[in-house]
């Protein structure tokens, strides 16, 4: 077998069996923040929208990783320098819900831009008292735009996204879209995003685990959205077991390379002496 054959299968099958790591949000295009809450509360987008903390800490992830989520007791929150303009666009979690607030103004919040966008929880002052249940809300005006649905279920890692495309706004729970409704895009941001509280407020605060946060500048289809969601896939951080054929080829692939480099060996050194 020659060389170049060998290596051409070598990089094949380490594409085929070695999984990209790098990052591991199965969905990219158009992300402007990711935040893992892998043990730092980075951007992990690789736009430079690092958070920084105001109490909390970590707990366990939603895939089982240690210190893999961002705890937070009610009083906690994370600021960042973001300013968001997205006439189009996706907010997305994995959240394990302590608690919620009930009553007028009592949103428990995921992401909270400058009253244009808040997603979370809703109270009752959205329409038709929906305290505790999975909201995405947008700003029209002096009024705002809800979709919500599902009353949140306690101590339980469920994903939540919310998508909006200057038509519609959606809501998806465990990659399901659960709402929708009509919706022009939100204004501009004049402030930047705040994580598990109100941006501007000292109220609204989220009591509960979030893990894998992300936001994209476009409405994430449902396929994607359910990608996030891991429907279907391993969780983040397991690699899946090989099929027996590409063990099989793996196995030859090795056979090859070690033929190769006995052959090469005895060519060079024919005619060389022991000494």
């Amino acid at each position: 077998m020659k060389k170049s054959r060998v290596l051409a299968l070598g990089t094949v099958l380490s594409t085929l069996l070695v999984p990209n790591v790098a990052m591991s949000i199965p969905v990219t295009d158009g992300l402007v923040a990711y935040y893992a809450f892998d043990g730092a509360t980075t951007d992990g987008s690789g736009n430079g929208h690092d958070a920084t903390a105001n109490g909390g800490g970590y707990t366990t992830g939603y895939d089982g990783t240690a210190n893999g989520a961002y705890l937070f007791d009610g009083n906690d929150w994370l600021s960042t320098s973001l300013t968001l303009d997205l006439p189009q666009g996706t907010m997305a979690a994995w959240i394990n819900i302590d608690q919620y607030d009930t009553g007028f103004n009592r949103l428990n919040l995921i992401f909270e831009h400058w009253d244009n966008m808040q997603f979370g929880l809703a109270d009752s002052s959205a329409p038709g008292d929906n305290d505790g249940h999975y909201m995405l809300k947008l700003r029209q005006g002096s009024g705002f735009n809800y979709a919500f649905g599902g009353l949140a279920e306690l101590n339980k890692w469920v994903h939540l996204a919310g998508t909006w495309d200057g038509t519609k706004m959606r809501l998806y729970v465990d990659g399901v879209e659960i709402a929708a409704t009509d919706a022009p895009s939100p204004p501009d941001g004049s402030g930047p995003l705040v994580i598990g509280r109100h941006s501007h407020n000292d109220i609204n605060f989220w009591k509960g685990a979030i893990d894998e946060a992300a936001i994209y500048d476009r409405a994430l289809d449902s396929d994607e959205i359910a990608r996030l969601a891991r429907k279907g896939q391993p969780p983040t951080g397991s690699v899946p077991e090989p099929a027996p054929l590409l063990l099989l080829l793996f196995g030859i692939g090795l056979a090859g390379i070690a033929r190769y480099k006995r052959v090469s060996r005895t060519q060079y050194c024919q005619g060389c002496y022991d000494y």
